[in-house]
């Protein structure tokens, strides 16, 4: 048994992560991290990628938040052998896990691994100063679906095979650590949106105890593939509507 540490968002793929490691026999801690800085995200990003972008971005985030009741029936029947989903509470609620205290708190829990799930990019500081192995849980396939929503994005390519995820070795750029093990996996056709990253969450989270097993006994070795590297965002709500209608990618 080891002691695991998950920095992770309010979200199911974290309670995913948590059932999965209680699973495994390892003691489980949850430090939640619930951004307050959406306004000023939201801010950088319309200074970097233009406004119209990520006016059209938040409009797709509003219309899938609308609709996201859809999804219930399929995200039940994709959780329903999870028993320990409710098991962990956050012992911790902090708004930036790149905070000072935050890292000094961090580098001095008795923990034998790190693992992240939905929290913002680590800093060098944090990556730096904790001396702990940190782990990544990326729902896309790595180097080519860097970012977020990888398995939609692979869908939208016509790139179908390499619909998967990432367990990765955690570094100062943007899913761009060392690949621990990798999966393709194919979404049905109960499928969409809302729903591939739970089927990429609960389809990757089955190598996780075995990756654990390696890292504990100290060896990180990693994989490589060919892939091209490049990073995705939130799809705009034209775009969005565009491969819906005309791609047939939900």
């Amino acid at each position: 048994m080891a002691k695991i540490l998950v920095l992770g968002s309010d979200s199911l793929t974290t309670k995913m992560l948590n059932a999965t490691l209680l699973d495994a026999g390892h003691q489980v801690e949850w430090l939640e991290e619930k951004r307050d800085d959406k306004v000023n995200m939201l801010k950088r990003r319309a200074k970097k990628q233009g406004l119209i972008k990520v006016a059209s971005q938040i409009a797709f985030m509003i219309l899938m938040r609308i609709f996201s009741g859809k999804s219930s029936g399929r995200v039940k029947e994709l959780t329903a052998d999870m028993t320990n989903l409710d098991q962990v509470a956050p012992y911790l609620t902090v708004p930036n896990v790149n905070a000072d205290d935050v890292i000094s708190h961090v580098k001095g829990k008795d923990a034998d691994l790190v693992i992240l799930c939905g929290t913002r990019i680590l800093s060098k500081t944090f990556i730096q100063s904790i001396e702990k192995t940190i782990v990544n849980i990326h729902l896309g396939l790595t180097p080519k679906y860097r970012g977020v929503h990888g398995g939609y994005w692979a869908l939208v390519n016509k790139d179908k095979q390499h619909f998967g995820a990432t367990i990765h070795l955690v570094d100062e750029g943007i899913d761009t650590g060392g690949i621990l093990k990798q999966a393709c996996f194919e979404p049905s056709k109960k499928d969409w949106f809302l729903t591939y990253p739970i089927v990429q969450q609960k389809e990757i989270l089955k190598f996780l105890p075995a990756v654990l097993e390696q890292l504990l006994v100290g060896d990180k070795s990693t994989q490589s593939n060919s892939l091209e590297s490049a990073i995705w965002s939130h799809p705009t709500l034209f775009k969005y509507l565009w491969h819906y209608f005309v791609n047939g990618v939900r």
